[in-house]
């Protein structure tokens, strides 16, 4: 189980961080254009 975690639990804290990056980025996104309009 500690290997699996060492192995996988990298992989799985980026693709959480970057899923929450990207979420991030498009409540952004939808900010700037309605305030634009």
């Amino acid at each position: 189980m500690k290997e699996f975690l060492e192995e996988y639990g990298g992989i799985i804290a980026v693709s959480l961080i970057g899923y929450a990056v990207m979420s991030g980025l498009w409540e952004i996104l939808r900010m700037l254009c309605e305030t634009s309009i």
